[in-house]
């Protein structure tokens, strides 16, 4: 089974190198930020460079949301 690392503030500084680092080393990603755009960008450079992997964002506000929901649901 493929293991999907999760990371907050990937749009910029050390939660975008590590999203770099990580897929390097093969793991799939969902990076997590508020600057969507910039999430956008840094997938496109991920892939890329490491097609072989799936690399899926979010927005942090949509995220949130999704928190927020009834476990129910």
């Amino acid at each position: 089974m493929q293991q999907v690392i999760v990371i907050t503030g990937a749009s910029a500084g050390l939660g975008k190198e590590f999203a770099f680092q990580l897929a390097a080393q093969g793991f799939s990603l969902l990076l997590i930020a508020r600057r969507q755009q910039n999430l956008q960008h840094i997938q496109a450079q991920i892939l890329q460079q490491y097609p072989e992997i799936a690399v899926f964002y979010i927005s942090f506000a949509v995220f949130a949301v999704i928190l927020a929901l009834p476990h129910s649901i």
